[in-house]
Order: structure tokens, then sequence, then C-alpha cells
């Protein structure tokens, strides 16, 4: 059953909005038109929302050129207790970090211009030893980490000794942290989604992002990028598109690799997926266009779907996916199985 929970017409039009990840209860960051970050409980009988902050990047330049449509955006990130949040520019070099608690900016983000407009900002929030962090792009070629709270640097190191010739993207951390992906590139280019130990990098190996012993690239894909990938659990990462180096460039962005991460190996492989991917128990969900889908990603079997409803987020502490269609949030709780 789908519930809908309107968004106040009173914060004005919202850009965007996230899940408080951490909370067993549907609690969101909006992001409005203007700036303002407000809390949404999507629970409360009349929808609460508190405004907590308001960011104000700075312009961004002229793009170089618009790759597939895609043009500068805003994007809003938070952190999985909600104290924090990122707002950056997709295919753009700005951002920033507040911290919601006292409405301050605790970090300015700077992801370099140099073929900007090809990525989204590299940016995720992740927890070390109770601390919040934040994984961000520096150059085009080079990811940090700071301290959300703080804004420290902990990943200085020298950019000779670890140059990297790869455009970092998009980027996902796995459930517990353990791990991150990241959706990047290389000349010619191609498509490279690679993956490395987090906590490894974290604690103290600076350079475990560029040259590390636990950086892996998983595939390599003609003129493919920015596309739908999950992590299933700690080791098993969805990667979208079947095609690779050669002839066949024009292959549909359909059908999903399953990754061990660890190990660089492929798994299994899902033609009929597509969509945006989300996980759950050890199960794969796929937005298709048809509807919700459940797969197994042990064994390709499709295991039931929601015909019509075309979640575009997932709540993961309150065990629900959300349409959000610019007014309103339609929730359903994750299907059952079977």
């Amino acid at each position: 059953m789908t519930r809908s929970s309107p968004l106040p017409a009173e914060l004005g039009p919202v850009a965007d909005l996230a899940p408080v990840a951490g909370a067993s209860s549907s609690q969101w960051v909006l992001l409005t038109e203007d700036g303002r970050l407000a809390r949404f409980d999507a629970d409360a009988p009349r929808a609460a929302t508190a405004v907590a902050a308001r960011v104000a990047l700075p312009p961004e330049p002229p793009q170089e050129r618009v790759l597939h449509g895609q043009v500068v955006r805003r994007r809003l990130h938070v952190s999985r207790d909600g104290r924090f949040a990122a707002v950056v520019s997709d295919f753009g070099r700005h951002g920033q970090v507040v911290d919601l608690d006292t409405g301050g900016v605790t970090l300015s983000l700077d992801g370099g211009f140099h073929h900007a407009y090809t990525v989204p900002f590299s940016f995720a929030f992740t927890e070390e030893r109770g601390r919040t962090l934040a994984v961000h792009r520096t150059g085009w070629n080079r990811l940090d980490l700071s301290e959300a709270l703080s804004g420290e640097l902990l990943t200085a190191r020298d950019p000779g000794r670890h140059r990297l010739d790869y455009f970092h993207g998009a980027l996902s951390v796995s459930p517990r942290g353990t791990r991150i992906a990241d959706d990047g590139w290389v000349w010619h280019p191609l498509g490279v989604p690679s993956v490395w130990n987090l906590r490894s990098w974290a604690g103290g190996r600076a350079g475990e992002s560029e040259d590390g012993r636990t950086r892996k690239e998983l595939a390599w894909r003609d003129y493919f990028w920015n596309a739908p990938q999950c992590w299933i659990d700690e080791r098993r990462l969805a990667v979208t598109g079947l095609h690779g180096v050669g002839p066949r460039q024009d292959s549909p962005a359909r059908g999903v690799r399953v990754f061990d991460a660890v190990w660089r190996r492929e798994l299994i492989v899902l033609p009929e997926v597509e969509g945006a991917l989300f996980a759950a128990g050890g199960l794969l969900y796929a937005a298709s266009p048809r509807g919700l889908e459940t797969w197994d990603p042990a064994t390709g079997e499709l295991l039931g779907s929601v015909e019509g409803f075309v979640p575009t987020h997932h709540h993961a502490g309150a065990g629900e996916f959300a349409v959000f269609d610019g007014t309103a949030l339609h929730r359903r709780p994750l299907p059952v199985a079977g």
C-alpha cells in the first residue's frame, strides 16, 4: 500500500531530498530551490519540518561541454545520523558540508574544473570510529577524506607519488562502510568502475584510493559510465551495463553484472535488470520502467514486482521505497519476495 506525504507548501520548490538512513522512521532532509535545508518527518501527522541551515554555493563557470544532456544541478547528500548535509553541484566543481545542528558550514568543497561536466560531483559520507567523514573530490584524479565536524583533512599526501590517470565519478559506500565504489572513467574514454577498502584508507593509507593494494578495477566499458550501481553487501557490487571494450559501443544501458569486489570476479549476469538499483536483505531491487522489481542476485531469479511503482529513493532505516514527484513523497514498504 502506498502512503503519500505532501511536502510543506510553505517551503516552496524542493530541488532535492535525501533520507536519514540511520533513522528507523521516515526522516528526510530537504533542499529547497533557494538553498534552505529542512528536516522533514514524513511519519508525523502533519509532516513536520524545521529549517536547519542555508547554503549558497559559488557560481559555476560555463560548462566546457554538455555530455549526454547532463547539465549542472544541485545534489543533496546526508550523513547516516542526519547531523551533516552536503550540497554539491553535479557536473560542476563546488559544494559545501553543513552541520545541521548549528547551521554552520564546516567544509567548502572544490572538485576542480577539468572535465567536471563528465561526472557527478564525487562525494559520500561514511563513519569511522565514531566520526562522520566526508569523501570528496579535490581534483579530477584525486579524492580526499575530511572530518565532517571540523573540516580537517585526513589524507594529506604528495600528489607526485600517487598520481592517478582516472576521472573520479559517482561514489557509493557499502552498507557497513568497509568499501567504496567509484564510477569513474579513463581515456579513450572508457568507463571503469573501481573499488577499494575504505577502512584501510581512513586508517592511514592515504594513497589507497590511487595505488593501494586493495584498489581494484572491475570492468572496462566503451563510452559508458554514470550508470546505476549498488552494493548488495560488503563484497558484492551490482554494476549496470553488459558491454565492454570492442565494436558494440551502441549496446543499451541494460543488464547488470554482479562482482565480488574483493577478488575482482564476476559472479553473475542479470541481463533483464534495468533502472535505478537498491539493495536490502541480500536482495537486489530495480526501479525499472515497468515498476519495482525484486531480484535474487545469487540465482538471477525475478522474485516479484510492483507494477507502476518506480521509486526514486530508498530509506534503509525505515525499510521503505519512495517516489519523489516534486511536491510529495509516495512511500511503500519493502515488498515481500515470493
